[in-house]
């Protein structure tokens, strides 16, 4: 997803089972910069993005996807700038995963 405050992405969650799907880390043009907070659940095939709060504060949201045992998830997890971890709030109306947009 794109950082709205920096010339860098950041990706979140995927890789192989033994990361346990939670890491996210920041990427800019010449590669990794730094990791992040973890995910509170690790998932891959989900959706995600980034938006700035009217307080000027940028969130970044993670939803759905699939866990390690290939269970489909509801769950939604954003992460504020400055925070130290990443806060489940209110679920899909459904699991799903492959989401895009």
């Amino acid at each position: 997803m794109p950082d709205l405050t920096s010339e860098s992405v950041i990706v979140t969650g995927g890789g192989s089972e033994s990361m346990g799907l939670v890491t996210v880390s920041r990427y800019g043009l010449l590669g990794w910069i730094e990791d992040l907070p973890s995910l509170v659940v690790g998932r891959i095939f989900h959706g995600c993005g980034s938006y700035i709060r009217g307080d000027g504060t940028q969130v970044l949201l993670v939803a759905g996807g699939e866990d390690n045992d290939e269970n489909y998830l509801s769950s939604t997890e954003v992460l504020t700038a400055n925070s130290p971890s990443w806060t489940l709030t209110t679920p899909l109306p459904r699991a799903v995963q492959g989401l895009r947009g």
